[in-house]
């Protein structure tokens, strides 16, 4: 089965936007979710393109990675019972 390129790179790169505030939200749904973002946006994009000599493009794969590795121990935390961050927004 092909796959659609364009049609991936967009999907993954809406599900890094939907779930990037994983943090504030302390989220392991989202940590996961963008998780699975990052991997596939670390094999969809490119490391660098030009068009014409008009303008070059780099992509930071190393920082998608460290992103995904930072949501990656949140997850191994949270799985494991371990309190990775508290919220006092709805406490009086």
């Amino acid at each position: 089965m092909a796959v659609d390129r364009d049609s991936e790179l967009d999907s993954a790169t809406q599900a890094y936007l939907d779930n990037a505030d994983w943090r504030t939200t302390s989220s392991s749904a989202k940590a996961y979710a963008f998780i699975a973002a990052c991997t596939k946006l670390m094999v969809l994009l490119p490391q660098s393109g030009t068009s014409a000599g008009r303008w070059n493009l780099i992509f930071k794969i190393d920082e998608i990675r460290k992103e995904r590795e930072m949501a990656e121990k949140f997850t191994d935390a949270s799985s494991t019972g371990k309190v990775v961050g508290l919220s006092f927004e709805n406490s009086r």
